[in-house]
């Protein structure tokens, strides 16, 4: 989300490392990354959104940096 004035782009649920073909791939098949949890619309918040962990785990970025397998609501 470059250049976006939202307050949660720089937050850390908004951080998701994808490599060089990766990060291509996400990008160039925008509505399949979304659908596979690769990519986070920017009219969601981000740390209500699960993403794929290691194409295998559904899980929840957090504000401390961190991922959890509950929602926000949920997390201890």
């Amino acid at each position: 989300m470059g250049g976006s004035r939202k307050q949660d782009t720089n937050s850390p649920p908004n951080f998701l490392y994808a490599g060089g073909l990766c990060h291509r791939t996400v990008e160039s098949r925008r509505a399949e990354a979304l659908a596979h949890g690769w990519l986070v619309s920017q009219y969601d918040d981000p740390a209500d959104v699960p993403v794929l962990l290691r194409y295998d785990r559904w899980v929840y970025l957090t504000p401390a940096g961190t991922y959890s397998d509950h929602p926000p609501e949920e997390q201890p």
